[in-house]
């Protein structure tokens, strides 16, 4: 999904430029590709947006012992914040 709305308005632009090109063209949109990817999770009910307009988990999310991994395979636990160095 970030992958596709970085690429979105970047379509019409011809082949050919280094990476160092791209990475900061697609960096310049990053305000506006955020702002997507939270509208998008706010309306699937994942964040919730507070008056002050931090973005959090929301109730449900945050209670769910249920989560993908990133190679897509479900995991039942709890969620832990890692610490350390």
């Amino acid at each position: 999904m970030l992958l596709d709305l970085a690429l979105e308005s970047r379509i019409e632009i011809p082949a050919g430029h280094d990476t160092t090109w791209w990475i900061e063209r697609v960096s310049a949109g990053a305000a506006e590709i955020q702002e997507k990817v939270f509208t998008r999770l706010i309306g699937h009910r994942m964040l919730e947006r507070e008056e002050t307009g931090l973005v959090f988990l929301t109730s449900r999310v945050r209670r769910s012992r249920r989560y993908t991994t990133a190679d897509g395979q479900h995991r039942e636990g709890r969620w832990t914040r890692r610490t350390g160095a």
